[in-house]
């Protein structure tokens, strides 16, 4: 069995890199573009059901 300290050390750095990785999930989500307010209120082109639907 590994002494406590090695295993707290293990733990630390564990917990530090699912930190980490959530810091970075949280960055890529919140620098994404958006479309613009005038770009969001024009009307979409219409797509047909079944290319929609993936047929």
């Amino acid at each position: 069995m590994l002494d406590s300290y090695k295993e707290a050390l293990i733990r630390t750095f564990g917990v530090g890199l699912i930190a980490l990785a959530t810091l970075a999930a949280a960055s890529l989500l919140l620098r994404r573009r958006r479309p613009g307010v005038a770009r969001a209120k024009r009307k979409r082109t219409s797509v047909d059901p079944l290319y929609a639907a993936g047929l």
